[in-house]
């Protein structure tokens, strides 16, 4: 499903908010990883000590996360649904390109706004 060139691009984001943020910012931090994909992403920040939870809607996915990074929690989701984490406070949340597959983004924004200190937003067109 992802080709080189998206193994490529994702390693730029996550090197780009690693930089962002530093190193340091990451160790002991909840982080929450929404359209997880294969989790490379959470796996960068789990190694620098984050406590990761991924979700996704495919389990297949999910499967994958937890072969590569058993220490990430993963919990299959449908976030156009109600928000599953509505009692449940991250220190950052990675919500990379994952608004256009939403039916109502506006809610979804509210709800992880509500959840986080820290949000990294990422859309398509």
């Amino acid at each position: 499903m992802f080709d080189d060139k998206y193994f490529e691009w994702n390693q730029n984001r996550i090197k780009n908010i690693v930089e962002f943020y530093g190193h340091k910012f990451f160790y002991f931090k909840k982080v929450l990883d929404l359209g997880c994909g294969y989790g490379d992403m959470g796996g960068v920040l789990y190694r620098l000590g984050a406590a990761v939870t991924g979700v996704d809607a495919r389990q297949d996915h999910l499967k994958i996360v937890g072969k590569k990074f058993s220490g990430i929690k993963t919990v299959k989701a449908n976030l156009d649904g109600p928000w599953p984490f509505s009692n449940q406070k991250f220190d950052l949340v990675l919500d990379l390109g994952l608004m256009c597959h939403l039916n109502n983004y506006e809610q979804h924004i509210k709800s992880v706004c509500s959840s986080t200190t820290h949000l990294v937003l990422e859309t398509a067109v």
